[in-house]
């Protein structure tokens, strides 16, 4: 079956230093706290958030996102000298039992003044009989997440400095 790549960007009124701490170096603590209704807890383990590492995402039963288990993700690449962080989903969550493999990049590319764009690229490689409403599904819920936290910094210019 064919892979499907789904590309995202977002321009950030935030510099690129706190975009990536916020979005990846500490994601593990903002987002149970944006989204306690839907994240119950983030966190390492194995490893420290290098490559090589496994994060798990435990989700509430209120989500509707908790009944495929709790989502494991091994980082690939964690590069924040040059602003890129690449993530394999390995295990968990309602959408894995349809996918090979879910890789996720995300790079922030610097706009000056305070402001940067991030971009995604989300490669689904989907099992035989998985539609592309299932792969959309995924892709809107990985929108929110990166909204809520971008909404975060951006009114609370202190946050991630």
């Amino acid at each position: 079956m064919d892979a499907y790549c789904i590309y995202q960007e977002f321009i950030i009124a935030a510099s690129r230093d706190r975009a990536f701490r916020a979005m990846i170096t500490h994601v593990n603590d903002i987002m149970p706290t944006l989204q306690p209704h839907i994240i119950e807890s983030m966190s390492f383990i194995c490893g420290d958030g290098g490559p090589g590492s496994i994060r798990q995402t435990i989700f509430t039963q209120a989500s509707g996102l908790a009944d495929g288990g709790p989502i494991q993700h091994r980082v690939d690449v964690c590069d924040p000298e040059n602003y890129v962080h690449q993530q394999t989903m390995i295990r968990g969550g309602v959408l894995f039992p349809m996918m090979h493999s879910v890789i996720y990049k995300v790079t922030y590319e610097d706009l000056g003044h305070d402001r940067c764009i991030c971009k995604v690229a989300t490669e689904y490689h989907p099992k035989e009989g998985t539609g592309l409403s299932d792969i959309h599904t995924g892709k809107t819920t990985n929108l929110s997440f990166y909204q809520n936290i971008i909404e975060y910094i951006v009114n609370d210019p202190e946050a991630y400095v």
